[in-house]
C-alpha cells in the first residue's frame, strides 16, 4: 500500500466517525471506497477495502491538476 505522502499529499488528515457503519469501513467525501450503502448500519464485513478502490477514491476527492500554470 502507498503511503499518502507517495500519492502527492502533502498534509495526510484522517477522523474518526462513530456511526452505524459496517467494520472496517473507509470514507472519503462520506462515500464507502467499496461503493457498499451504508444502509445495513453496524456490523462486520467480508468484502475489505482495496489498495486500489481506496487510491482511486482519493484521486476522485483531489481537484483536478491546473494545466498551464507555472
Amino acid at each position: 500500500m502507498m503511503t499518502p505522502h507517495e500519492n502527492g499529499f502533502r498534509e495526510p488528515r484522517s477522523e474518526l466517525v462513530e456511526g452505524a457503519f459496517a467494520s472496517p469501513s473507509v470514507m472519503v467525501d462520506g462515500e464507502d471506497v467499496t461503493g457498499m450503502s451504508q444502509r445495513g448500519g453496524a456490523g462486520c464485513r467480508l468484502d475489505l477495502p482495496t489498495d486500489e478502490q481506496i487510491r482511486v477514491a482519493l484521486q476522485r476527492a483531489l481537484p483536478a491538476p491546473r494545466r498551464g500554470s507555472s
